[in-house]
């Protein structure tokens, strides 16, 4: 009995053994898929095909094929794609209608051939054929700056039309002869090119058309047309133009208070009060544009204009009112370059200066000056002493706000200012500019920290600087307003030149750092 049982036991565990199932080891499968054939082949001529297939060892699928499938010249209508979805060995594409006699086109998948399992990529197929008896072979390559970008698009791309018979309008209207993709690295390469003369443009299509959408997307073009074989190396400067304005949301806040949100920026702006208001001030804060009136009406009607744009807007007044609440903007630590600022929830109009102490610690008496700014804030400036703490009282009806509220409460904000030491500088000689300029200073987000005055000078200066890493950008500033202008397509202007400097500088504590910046 007791062996007939061992019997039992020992099939069982062959039969389990024996059993098929998924394999659970063995090396991870990285090796790419293998192109098996292509019919027609790669490189064809005479091309009379209504499709390609284009077969690989092992099942594979397409992975975000609409962003990086591109086929140049661009056919209209596109052509199929499959599979789109589930796996195959086979990639078919079918044309929809005859493609243009004696050209070459060059389709290329980008990175989205991957096989089934683990996900491996083939890499950048392209195929190529023509419809007439030869394969262009021209190329042109370059690079793509983008100018005043904190992060550059997703996807950017460079295009060529014929220049023949250009106008400024195709770029909105018709797809272009030539595509490529700009590289993470802001590399492109034309390549199976004929030769001729063109119109060169680079610009982010995020809606995937092969076309320049205005204020939407960034451009770079050059003036004058290339030739091709000629020109073999072009660069290319990427900007976005001013959005065009449109207004947005409309929100009325209180009784006495309406905001509303737009994009781009008119030529003039002007908000017509169709029902008399008493009284109003308007002012931009926080990306939104904020009236504040008096009325004795039950409703507002108001006429918001530009040299584009008219809106209407109707709206019942709210019942209930706000009333006076102060906050300041800091409130423990406080750097050497900061302003105190006291703010209302309503907008500030008058300050009664007897009603706010300043006392240095806790004791010493400090006098201060006050400015109103265009938002309707009160700036407080006093004599402040790196490393000394520093305590604001304001008391009962020390301000008034526009719908003449008073403050009811005694609010106060203990400061202690930075040391001197806790900081460092930066001095920046700039080499090669004979032009005005300014210099930006960038985190480590790539977002502006600082900036200097338009000079002509070589050197440039940073004081009371946190350590930390930074980056600078030099502005060529041709109309000395000491801002960066962009360009604009249809009027032929270039954005104003920028030049990064990637290399980080290491500010520490308390150390002057000493820079010198080439531009070649």
């Amino acid at each position: 009995m007791k062996r007939l049982f061992i019997h039992i036991l020992l099939i069982m565990i062959l039969v389990q053994c024996a059993s098929p199932g998924n394999p659970t080891g063995g090396p991870k499968d990285e090796d790419p898929p293998k192109l098996l054939k292509a019919s027609p082949e790669n490189a064809s001529v005479n091309f009379k095909a209504k499709e390609i297939t284009i077969k690989f060892d092992e099942y594979i699928k397409l992975k975000d094929i609409q962003k990086n499938f591109m086929i140049s010249p661009p056919v209209d209508p596109p052509p199929s794609i499959s599979p789109m979805g589930t796996p195959d060995k086979e990639i078919v594409i079918k044309f929809k209608e005859d493609l243009a006699p004696n050209t070459t086109y060059l389709i290329n998948f980008g990175e989205s051939i991957v096989d089934n399992n683990e996900g491996n990529k083939y890499g950048n197929l392209q195929f190529v054929f023509a419809t007439g008896n030869q394969i262009d072979s021209l190329k042109l390559q370059g690079k793509v700056s983008f100018e005043h970008f904190n992060k550059p698009p997703k996807r950017t791309i460079v295009v060529l039309y014929k220049a023949k018979n250009f106008n400024d309008s195709l770029v909105f209207k018709k797809k272009p002869y030539y595509v490529a993709v700009v590289d993470k690295a802001g590399n492109y390469n034309l390549t199976h090119l004929k030769s001729g003369k063109y119109k060169i443009f680079a610009f982010a299509d995020i809606d995937g058309n092969y076309q320049y959408s205005p204020g939407k997307e960034a451009i770079a073009f050059l003036e004058n047309s290339i030739e091709i074989p000629k020109d073999t190396l072009v660069n290319l400067r990427v900007f976005q133009e001013k959005e065009r304005f449109k207004f947005g949301d409309f929100k009325q806040l209180s009784k006495n208070h309406i905001t509303f949100t737009y994009k781009g920026i008119p030529k003039y702006f002007k908000i017509i009060d169709t029902v008399k208001l008493d009284e109003q001030i308007q002012f931009y804060k926080n990306k939104m544009y904020h009236l504040w009136y008096k009325t004795q009406s039950d409703s507002i009607h108001l006429l918001l204009k530009t040299d584009t744009y008219t809106k209407a807007f109707h709206k019942k007044r709210k019942d209930e009112a706000d009333s006076l609440l102060l906050t300041f903007n800091r409130n423990g630590k406080m750097g050497l370059r900061d302003t105190l600022i006291l703010s209302g929830n309503i907008p500030l109009h008058k300050l009664d200066s007897t009603k706010v102490q300043i006392h240095q610690n806790d004791s010493i008496s400090i006098a201060f000056q006050s400015k109103m700014s265009k938002t309707k804030q009160f700036l407080l400036f006093f004599d402040q002493k790196a490393g000394e703490k520093y305590k604001i009282t304001v008391l009962p009806n020390a301000f008034t706000d526009f719908l003449g509220n008073q403050n009811k409460d005694t609010i106060t904000a203990n400061i202690k200012l930075a040391k001197v030491e806790s900081y460092g500088n930066l001095i920046i000689k700039i080499k090669g500019i004979d032009k005005a300029y300014f210099v930006e200073l960038l985190n480590t987000q790539n977002r502006v920290i600082r900036k200097s005055k338009t000079t002509q000078t070589d050197e440039v200066s940073f004081s009371y600087l946190a350590p930390q890493k930074y980056t600078i950008r030099v502005v060529i500033d041709d109309n000395n307003n000491n801002k960066w202008d962009t360009g604009n397509y249809l009027k032929h202007k270039q954005a104003e030149k920028t030049i990064d400097f990637s290399k980080p500088i290491d500010v520490r504590a308390n150390w002057d750092i000493n820079q010198t910046f080439e531009v070649k």
